[in-house]
């Protein structure tokens, strides 16, 4: 209890500031990673697309972190080309007129996305680099992961590799409702005082990882009702946290 406590709230600290506290090392790589907005709430990423049938589409954003400066950036994603199609790729104006590029290899079931402008920089430190269009295939059930693999930033003065990334993947599942997790409104206040606060939190964090038909689950902390109290549930919690009804 007390270490989901501890680690539960250092993550409530990084998502409503943006830092862990002193003691954060700043990150010294640029980062790329793979995600899912949740609606409303911004700066959230869920990692899992849930009710997804055959014929079906997916979309999954591309975020850079930490890519100021960048004149663009390659990254080789991974998949399961015998549940999943690639579709296509678009790219967004973090970088000033970045033309963006794309090299699937159905038969290893990868794809390289990418572009470089000549126009300029990014700006920013971080944001959404472009969007990930897949197709769910004929026969495709149970779930299919889709994982970053290697990330390559471009800078003037030249390029960087990073193939030690972390594992980044993101879910595509056919079971539960919905293409991820929405907002849940005020279900977050959990005492029904009127507003979502850390007495909200710690009543959370004590059930936190309970499944249905187990002993500590209470339906009303299962946020996206998908049968367990989990992360998903928790970036939900996050976003409705000091929130007031008064």
């Amino acid at each position: 209890m007390r270490v989901w406590v501890h680690a539960l709230g250092m993550m409530l600290c990084y998502l409503l500031t943006g830092s862990a506290g002193a003691a954060g090392a700043q990150a010294t790589a640029p980062l790329i990673t793979l995600g899912v907005p949740l609606p409303l709430q911004q700066g959230l990423k869920a990692t899992k697309i849930r009710g997804v049938k055959a014929g079906q589409g997916a979309q999954i954003e591309v975020f850079g972190e930490d890519v100021k400066g960048a004149v663009g950036f390659r990254a080789v994603i991974g998949y399961d080309s015998a549940k999943l199609k690639f579709a296509g790729f678009t790219v967004t104006e973090i970088i000033p007129g970045l033309s963006g590029l794309s090299l699937p290899d159905s038969a290893r079931g990868t794809v390289e996305i990418g572009g470089a402008s000549v126009e300029g920089t990014s700006a920013v430190d971080r944001g959404r680099l472009g969007v990930l269009r897949l197709e769910v295939l004929a026969g495709f059930s149970d779930v299919a992961d889709v994982t970053l693999k290697t990330v390559t930033i471009l800078r003037p003065e030249g390029r960087r590799d990073f193939d030690g990334i972390p594992a980044w993947k993101v879910s595509i599942t056919e079971f539960g409702t919905g293409p991820g997790p929405g907002p849940a409104g005020l279900a977050s206040d959990f005492d029904g005082n009127g507003t979502v606060d850390f007495d909200d939190f710690f009543a959370f964090a004590d059930v936190f990882g309970a499944q249905q038909g187990d002993a500590k689950f209470n339906a009303k902390f299962d946020l996206n009702k998908n049968g367990s109290v989990d992360f998903d549930d928790f970036f939900i919690f996050a976003g409705d946290f000091g929130k007031t009804t008064k």
